[in-house]
């Protein structure tokens, strides 16, 4: 079960990035990348990739000390 909770919150903590970057970029702030046609996909792409390497790193970090 302590296993399963690591693993749990270990892609809470890597999906909360995801969050954060969405918050960032919804409040109307203006960054330029609005009138781009294929900005949406890129930034998409960029949160998706950084979580999952987040979650990846945290992952072998755990293997690596025992904790998986």
């Amino acid at each position: 079960i302590m296993r399963l909770t690591l693993v749990l919150a270990v892609g809470s903590f890597s999906m909360s990035f995801g969050g954060l970057t969405a918050a960032v970029f919804g409040m109307n702030l203006h960054t330029g990348l609005e009138a781009h046609p294929y900005a949406f996909y890129g930034v998409v792409a960029a949160i998706a990739v950084t979580q999952v390497s987040i979650g990846a790193q945290l992952l072998r970090f755990c293997r690596r000390h025992g904790l998986l």
